[in-house]
């Protein structure tokens, strides 16, 4: 069974939930893939580099080396899986084609965006249908904290 979270976000943000999801798998002793459009790696990977003061979340993007190492990658490829991770962050609708290959999902997608808010609505009415996956949804509020909506 998957555990398919949305994570609705209000504008600017992508980068910053990234990261925080990026952490929590990673604290967890999880590895997180993040499927990303060619145009935002570059911005995940920065936020990644700097979204803790102590340290950072050791990661590579695409065919970088380190892949054998590394608890998070970014990959433009939605098909590869360079660490064999069992958690992965879907941004922008871009999605495996075996979705069971992954025990948890992240889903984050921008109200600002109507076509992605569709994709997002369709996405859940697909997968919340199936009984091998579980959905839950999640709102930033306006101050950008996250609350589980029933």
């Amino acid at each position: 069974m998957s555990q398919i979270d949305f994570y609705h976000l209000k504008g600017e943000g992508l980068a910053q939930a990234v990261a925080m999801l990026s952490d929590k798998t990673v604290a967890s002793g999880q590895k997180m893939l993040i499927i990303s459009p060619p145009a935002l790696t570059e911005m995940i990977s920065e936020r990644l580099w700097i979204s803790k003061s102590d340290n950072f979340l050791a990661h590579g993007v695409d065919d970088d080396d380190g892949s054998a190492f590394a608890p998070v990658w970014i990959t433009t490829d939605a098909d590869k899986n360079q660490i064999n991770a069992e958690f992965v962050c879907l941004i922008d609708g871009l999605c495996p084609k075996n979705m069971m290959a992954f025990t948890r999902i992240f889903t984050l997608f921008d109200d600002t965006q109507p076509d992605r808010l569709e994709m997002a609505r369709a996405q859940w009415k697909d997968w919340s249908s199936e009984a091998a996956h579980q959905c839950r949804y999640f709102a930033q509020d306006d101050a950008g904290h996250w609350h589980l909506k029933q």
